[in-house]
């Protein structure tokens, strides 16, 4: 993931305490969400530590990008369409209601997915529905 990290993304220490009372010490890499959860990834975990919640990144009252992870964000954040785009990261795919809400604020919409994983190819038509002003870029 450093490969290809931005500045959000950060090395966040934390710990586990074991039935023994034995604390645990680990190391991931991790990104802030809207409600202050730290977002990690390392090699055998993947969770928040914290509050769930998306990732917003504001850059544009007008237009807006969404991605279902903020790994798939960052592969693909020198697109040419993102240069202005605010964006907005699920983290889990439970936010999908949520987003739509607050998509359609927004004049345009561009929702990255991979139509591969589970449960996408029904928010791409959840979305184009409820959220016309949206074009889709799977990836």
């Amino acid at each position: 993931m450093w490969e290809i990290a931005d500045l959000n993304v950060q090395e966040v220490h934390y710990f586990v305490i074991d039935q023994k009372g034995k604390r645990k010490d680990f190391c991931a890499a991790g990104w802030q969400n809207e409600n202050h959860g730290w977002e990690v990834r390392a090699k055998h975990f993947q969770n928040c530590i914290g509050a769930k919640g998306m990732t917003m990144l504001s850059r544009s009252e007008t237009v807006l990008a969404i991605f279902p992870e903020y790994t798939d964000y960052m592969k693909k954040r020198n697109d040419k369409y993102l240069s202005y785009a605010s964006v907005m990261v699920l983290n889990y795919p439970n936010f999908l209601p949520a987003s739509i809400k607050r998509a359609q604020r927004f004049e345009k919409v561009m929702l990255y997915v991979d139509e591969s994983r589970e449960g996408y190819q029904s928010a791409i038509e959840q979305f184009t529905r409820e959220v016309p002003q949206t074009t889709v870029f799977s990836f």
